[in-house]
Order: C-alpha cells, then sequence, then structure tokens
C-alpha cells in the first residue's frame, strides 16, 4: 500500500514584497509628473505653502494662452467655460499661474471672472525667492 504523505501549503510572502516593491518605486517616480503644469515663468516673491493640487487651477503663459487645469481654453469663451467647471466644482480654491510677462490686465480679468461666479477663494502662485535666488 502506497501512502501519500499529505502536503503542507505554504505562503511565501517574499514574491509578494518585492512586486509591492516595485509598485511603490514606479509611483515615487510617477508622482512628479503627474503634477507637471503648463510652462510658465512665475514670478517671485516670499511665500507662504499652499497645496495647489486641491483646487481649480488657472494658468496663462506669456503668449496669453489661458489654461484650466490643462485645459486649453478660448481667452474669450473664458467666463462661459468656467461657469460650467464652477458648476461641478464650486467652493474649491482658484489658483492663479500666471507668467511674469502677462500684462496685470489679463490677470485681473480673470480673478474678476472668479469672483463673478462666487469664488471667493483665490490665491496667485508665486515661485518662492529664497529658492530663485531673486529679489
Amino acid at each position: 500500500m502506497i501512502t501519500r504523505r499529505a502536503i503542507k501549503p505554504e505562503l511565501t510572502f517574499i514574491n509578494l514584497i518585492d512586486v509591492m516593491m516595485v509598485l511603490l518605486i514606479i509611483f515615487m517616480m510617477a508622482a512628479p509628473a503627474i503634477q507637471q503644469w503648463v510652462d510658465v515663468d512665475l514670478p517671485s516673491a516670499r511665500i507662504s505653502k499652499a497645496k495647489i493640487s486641491e483646487g481649480i487651477i488657472i494658468s496663462i503663459t506669456k503668449e496669453g494662452t489661458v489654461f484650466i487645469d490643462r485645459e486649453k481654453i478660448d481667452p474669450k469663451n473664458f467666463t462661459v467655460r468656467f461657469s460650467e467647471i464652477w458648476k461641478d466644482r464650486s467652493g474649491e480654491p482658484v489658483f492663479i499661474r500666471a507668467d511674469g510677462d502677462v500684462p496685470y490686465q489679463k490677470v485681473m480679468d480673470i480673478i474678476s471672472t472668479t469672483k463673478q461666479f462666487g469664488g471667493e477663494n483665490v490665491g496667485l502662485v508665486v515661485e518662492d525667492n529664497r529658492k530663485t535666488g531673486k529679489k
């Protein structure tokens, strides 16, 4: 008569840990790329820290191109498009990132539009002059 040995199932966590470490490294390397925005040369100032990823981000390039988050908006249709976005995301803070060469009037027009729809929490994004060495 042949006797069978009972096979004890073993659970090894080594392979699971290896896979989790690889995924962690991939996410750590991908996270900075996710936060890349429209390329603008921000003016510098002494600043306080804020999390701009938790709001509506409006970017204005030196050419006058306007973006809401990463969506390119025709400046003539900015009011209409912002009102549509504001309906879904009302109450969120609005951050304005404008190139240093953008005329002040364009920035004020954007601020005026956001306030018109009830956006009271509006902030201007600048570079920290302690990091850039600018005065």
